[in-house]
């Protein structure tokens, strides 16, 4: 019987996210982050701002069966709808297939890198087997509000 739990989730340093970048077809982007080791968590919250740079995922625990022959699962990313700015392909989720034979865990992170994916809204992180939904986490991202009545003032978040 397999045991998959998050670990954490949120937003992680993104001065410490130590990640592999893969080819991907499936993905807008045409390649996907995620890190086989886990990446240390800054703020464990459902509440993300939205500004570019911002690193925000699941940790997942895996304890796999070891005789469990096909340990391919499916990450799906279901967000906001997004157009990309050059191709102005439209998509609403993130998929890829993943091999998880040999990890105890996994970071599934989603990385803020362009102006067209600052799309305030609810996001799913998904683990798929076979068709069913193992895990999933659902967070929002929201706009980054700046005060422009002091411009010594902090900069503050503010929930959709």
């Amino acid at each position: 019987m397999e045991n998959i739990q998050i670990s954490t989730f949120g937003i992680y340093h993104d001065d410490e996210v130590l990640v592999l970048q893969l080819p991907c077809e499936q993905s807008s982007k045409g390649y996907t982050f995620y890190a086989i080791e886990p990446i240390l968590n800054e703020l464990q919250t459902t509440k993300i701002p939205l500004e570019i740079g911002t690193v925000f995922g699941i940790t997942v625990v895996l304890d796999l069966d070891d005789d469990e022959s096909d340990k391919v699962y499916e990450i799906k990313i279901i967000h906001p709808e997004m157009e990309h700015s050059e191709t102005e392909y439209c998509f609403s989720e993130t998929c890829y297939s993943i091999d998880l034979a040999a990890v105890s865990s996994i970071s599934i992170v989603y990385i803020l890198e362009e102006k067209f994916e600052l799309v305030a809204g609810f996001w799913n992180f998904q683990l798929i087997k076979n068709n069913r939904i193992v895990l999933e986490k659902e967070m929002q991202t929201f706009p980054l509000e700046v005060s422009t009545e002091d411009e010594n003032e902090e900069q503050f978040f503010y929930d959709m």
